[in-house]
Parts: structure tokens; C-alpha cells; sequence
């Protein structure tokens, strides 16, 4: 239970204090860092897989993605440390992968495609994990957060759903990953 406490409070607080001083630092610049952010199919463009999730365009972008962040971030935080690194990783890498090779020509910002992994993961670890409890919290999350599966289709120009879409699909990715190590754990085939 320590280790769990400890991914909420670190990992979650660290990546929530990270992406608000880079905002604070940027408005107290009057500058912008969004060109850190995906640039598709660009050399350069790569750079932004691992920064996007810390570059935000307004303060209201950062708060719509503050807020859920926290909550599903915490929920898979609560699988452990080691869970929480593997599913961010494959999140932030697979959707930054998929949104440099398809998304629109322009830089991709936000924690957004991160956000919807989490509840990819989240909505699809119960699933693939074939066990009441997190069947339970993925039927609640749902109820919950359902409504928000509509932010993966295009919408709003000034959006970046690939962000969306794709992250979904590293979420749901990276819950058949960690279900499958589980199951392993389980059965003393897992180290």
C-alpha cells in the first residue's frame, strides 16, 4: 500500500507540478514552448513525444487536463509504481508514435493524448483482466467518464483529438500489456 501511496502523491503531484511550472515559466516569459510539442512526420517533430504532455496552449487547457489527470492517473498509480511507469511509457510513446505518423500538420500539445490512455486503460483493464474488482472500476469510470469517449472524434479545429484517439489506443494497448503480466504474476511465470 506504500508503494501505491507513494505513486499517488509523487508521480501524479510531480507530473501535475511539472506541467504548471513549465505554463507559470512560459507566462512569466511571455513566451511559448509549443514548438517542443509533435510536429508530424518532422525530424524535429519527434522531440515532442516525451514533452507534449507538459506543454499546454492556455490555462484552460491545462485545467480541463489537470483534473482528470489526477483522477485516472491516480487510479492506475494505484496498481504500483512499476504499473504506473510501463503504462504512462507506453502511452506517451505509442500515442506520440501514432500522432507524429498521422496527425494533422501542426504541433500537437497537451496531456490530453495521455489522459485518454489512462482511461483507455482504466475503461479496458477490467476487461482484459477477467477479475470482479477492476471490472467494477472500469464499469464506474465509464459511467463516469463515458461521455468523454466523443473527445476522440474531430470536433473542435483547435482540438488535437489524434491526441485523443491515439492515446485511447495506447491506454486499451497497454491494459492488455499489464493483464497479461498479472495473469503471469499469478501463475509464478513473471519476475
Amino acid at each position: 500500500m506504500k508503494d501505491r501511496l507513494f505513486a499517488i502523491i509523487v508521480y501524479i503531484g510531480g507530473f501535475l507540478a511539472l506541467m504548471w511550472a513549465v505554463f507559470i515559466t512560459e507566462a512569466s516569459l511571455e513566451t511559448s514552448f509549443h514548438q517542443w510539442g509533435i510536429l508530424p512526420r518532422t525530424w524535429i517533430g519527434l522531440r515532442g513525444i516525451p514533452c507534449t504532455v507538459f506543454l499546454h496552449g492556455n490555462l484552460e487547457h491545462l485545467v480541463a487536463n489537470s483534473i482528470p489527470f489526477a483522477i485516472l492517473g491516480s487510479i492506475v498509480a494505484m496498481h504500483g509504481s512499476a504499473v504506473f511507469w510501463r503504462v504512462s511509457s507506453e502511452i506517451i510513446v505509442m500515442g506520440g508514435i501514432l500522432v507524429w505518423i498521422f496527425g494533422g500538420e501542426n504541433f500537437h500539445i497537451g496531456a490530453s493524448g495521455l489522459v485518454f490512455g489512462y482511461l483507455g486503460y482504466v475503461l479496458f483493464y477490467g476487461w482484459y483482466a477477467k477479475r470482479f474488482v477492476p471490472l467494477i472500476v472500469s464499469l464506474i469510470i465509464f459511467l463516469v467518464y463515458g461521455g468523454a469517449l466523443l473527445g476522440v472524434l474531430p470536433s473542435d479545429p483547435h482540438i488535437a483529438w489524434y491526441s485523443h484517439l491515439f492515446g485511447l489506443f495506447a491506454g486499451i494497448g497497454a491494459a492488455s500489456s499489464e493483464a497479461e503480466i498479472a495473469r503471469r504474476k499469478r501463475k509464478g511465470d513473471y519476475e
